[in-house]
């Protein structure tokens, strides 16, 4: 009888201790389901390029001592220099290095607009056919997505578009040469990757839409949902409105119309959107998307440009991504030091940061992003505005601190539509935030907003639980 009464007692210690441990696993494979892939899963890695804003200036002549844009003073410069658009020696050390820096692993690249200084049409097709040789000549292999910028095509001339189509169709299948010969926009489908959606934002800057760019883009969304895919948005501008200026002035992008329509786009298809890149605005900065209900659902990277024009040292980057998700897992920002270049007659492209080491976040999604910004509203307990304001302008360390306010950066971060942008501008209290004085870079962890480890909390608090109710069940035998 004892002896049956001792195996009854082992049975059930074995049986507690299978479905323990059968728990344990449950809730980790649990875990890594709720971040975006089972443990069964295997990442496909993969890279691409994105660069924009060459504004390259045929006209440069480094023994002059004034630029063309603005016909600002300027230095006699190999590489260009602050104030001036790009040189074409500039332009081709960017992509040289581009090419050297990885190998077959990179998918694809960016290219992402305003290519060439304001010209007339003729010299306009004449940069525009310079640049592709170049992208020819360096990325003959690889698979180049072009983006219109509103100097690409300034006046959306239907005879434009067909010199740009007869320069772009080595890279784009037939059904996208057909949308983009029209009207400057495409999509591409990938077998099991996302969709590669390419806007032209210029239509946007006005409450025009002549060629039925929303609908098409409607059609495109509605197809990728329906073939449980996923996709990126490649644009020039993004929506929102423009970081400061030197003149402090604030400046919408998108029309009211064309702008609020987009962050409804976005709220609808958030699901499906893996991320937006665009150009336009010279800076190293990105924009948050939220719903109604004020969650974060979506983000936007903004890749600052080859350009110096704005006084910033010019920039490129390289993205690391899932190849079948689409979710981005990192970046790699490089820049140039234009000083430097011109003193040493070399241009010596460096890694400026990569985001994730750099601010300290464990992954990149909307909830991420959203606790970024508001610990850079903080600027009064932290150093991280300093931090982010260094690598906005590619270190030119030409920013003024009188209109860099740490709370104007936030509204424009994360107040994307006219209202709540008025609205986040009009606290005088916050706007008027002085510059942090420079010292030691320690970011804290976000105190407030979101927080992207509380499903790991609840996990671990569950096997908690169930590990004491084993240990006082045995403890009682």
């Amino acid at each position: 009888m004892l002896s049956k009464l001792c195996s009854e007692r082992k049975f059930l210690r074995f049986s507690f201790i299978v479905i323990f441990h059968a728990f344990y696993f449950i809730t980790s494979w649990f875990r890594c389901f709720v971040d975006g892939a089972t443990v069964l899963d295997v990442k496909r890695v993969s890279y691409f390029w994105h660069i924009t804003d060459f504004h390259l200036d045929l006209t440069y002549d480094p023994t002059e001592t004034h630029c063309h844009y603005k016909y600002e003073d300027k230095s006699k410069t190999t590489f260009g220099d602050y104030g001036c658009d790009a040189s074409w020696t500039l332009v081709e050390s960017a992509l040289r290095f581009m090419r050297t820096k990885r190998g077959d692993n990179v998918e694809y690249v960016i290219w992402s607009g305003d290519s060439i200084a304001n010209f007339s049409a003729i010299k306009t097709v004449e940069a525009l056919a310079k640049s592709t040789a170049l992208f020819k000549q360096y990325f003959s292999t690889f698979f180049v997505i072009p983006v219109l910028g509103h100097t690409d095509n300034p006046t959306s001339d239907p005879i434009m578009y067909k010199h740009i189509t007869d320069l772009w169709k080595l890279w784009l299948p037939s059904e996208a040469l057909e949308t983009f010969s029209s009207g400057g926009y495409y999509s591409i489908e990938q077998k099991n990757r996302p969709t590669i959606v390419v806007l032209n934002t210029n239509y946007m800057a006005s409450d025009k839409d002549p060629f039925g760019q929303w609908k098409w883009l409607e059609k495109v969304l509605q197809d990728i949902r329906q073939k449980r895919g996923t996709a990126f948005l490649f644009g020039h501008m993004p929506p929102g409105f423009v970081e400061p200026s030197r003149e402090f002035m604030p400046k919408c992008l998108m029309s009211d119309d064309n702008n609020a329509r987009y962050l409804r786009m976005v709220e609808n298809n958030a699901d499906i959107i893996s991320g937006q890149f665009f150009g336009h605005l010279h800076a190293d900065t990105f924009r948050i998307f939220y719903n109604t209900s004020g969650k974060p659902i979506s983000y936007a990277f903004v890749t600052p440009s080859i350009s110096p024009r704005d006084y910033n040292n010019p920039g490129f980057r390289l993205y690391k991504f899932d190849d079948n998700s689409g979710k981005i897992y990192d970046y790699e920002q490089f820049y140039l030091d234009l000083r430097t270049a011109n003193t040493k007659k070399l241009a010596e492209w460096t890694k400026e940061y990569e985001f994730l080491s750099y601010y300290k976040q464990k992954s990149i999604t909307a909830y991420d992003l959203h606790n970024l910004a508001e610990s850079l509203s903080r600027a009064n307990e932290s150093p991280l505005f300093e931090h982010y304001l260094d690598v906005y302008s590619a270190k030119s360390n030409k920013q003024d601190c009188t209109v860099n306010t740490s709370w104007y950066h936030y509204c424009a971060i994360t107040k994307l539509d006219k209202k709540n942008f008025q609205h986040c501008l009009g606290d005088s209290r916050r706007n008027q935030i002085e510059c942090p004085q420079s010292h030691a870079i320690v970011i804290p962890q976000p105190s407030r907003g979101f927080q992207s480890s509380s499903v790991d909390q609840l996990i671990f608090n569950m096997q908690i639980v169930v590990a004491g109710f084993v240990f006082v069940f045995f403890s009682s035998q």
